[in-house]
Formats: structure tokens, C-alpha cells, sequence
């Protein structure tokens, strides 16, 4: 098994979450999920906080790991999404985010898809996303 490598990470002013997972040759496993958040205390002063949620075996189990934190994953922000799963990724994220409100689903996919091109033409992009 290699090293964790960084799945799709999703951000929103306050909080983020990291999926990560061991390839074992082509089949990914052995999932991980990071959560850090930002709250306030009594005092109104902000505290961070992080969690760390898995291992789990499938993508399956990875993906209800990411709807047991928050069901709303999919209104976060798309930063990182790991080239060898973006096609898996955007399926499972659209028949959330439809659930939710289309305009989800048109920013994974106007944020996303572009970046994934670039990484599989192995085009250097112009600008960071």
C-alpha cells in the first residue's frame, strides 16, 4: 500500500473536508476523512477544531462517510479532486447536489471539470483554480 493520497477536498468559509485513500496498484481503499471547522466559544472568540473519521474499506462506505458528517458536502467549494476519480466523484456529487438545488451541481461541474481536462491532457493551467 502507498501513502494516502488526497481524494477530493471541499471548502466553505469556516470549515473544510479531505478525503483520502491508499491505492493498492488501480483499486483505491482504505478511506479517510479529515474535518477542520471554525466555531466560537461563550465569548465570541473563534476556536478551531479538526476530526478525523474512518478508515473505511469501499467508496461506497467513503461517501457516507462524507454524508454523516454533513449531507451538504456538495454546496461546499471543490478545491481538489484526484484525477484518477474525477468521472466517480462528479456522478456521486451531481445526485446529491440535484437533490439539493441544480446550481450545485453547475459549480462542481464548471469548477471541476475544466481542472480534471488540464490534469488529464497534462496541461499546465494558466491561472489556479
Amino acid at each position: 500500500m502507498s501513502n494516502n493520497e488526497t481524494i477530493l477536498e471541499v471548502v466553505i468559509v469556516g470549515g473544510a473536508l479531505t478525503l483520502s485513500a491508499q491505492r493498492d496498484g488501480s483499486e483505491w481503499g482504505i478511506f479517510s476523512l479529515h474535518e477542520v471547522g471554525m466555531g466560537l466559544d461563550a465569548d465570541d472568540n473563534e476556536t478551531w477544531s479538526s476530526a478525523d473519521f474512518g478508515p473505511v474499506a469501499t467508496w461506497d462506505e467513503a461517501l457516507n462517510l462524507l454524508d454523516q458528517v454533513t449531507k451538504y458536502w456538495v454546496t461546499f467549494h471543490p478545491i481538489a479532486l484526484h484525477p484518477d476519480s474525477y468521472e466517480r466523484l462528479l456522478a456521486d456529487a451531481e445526485r446529491r447536489a440535484l437533490n439539493l438545488d441544480s446550481t450545485h451541481y453547475e459549480r462542481w461541474k464548471n469548477v471541476c471539470l475544466p481542472r480534471w481536462l488540464q490534469l488529464r491532457d497534462r496541461v499546465t493551467p494558466h491561472t489556479p483554480y
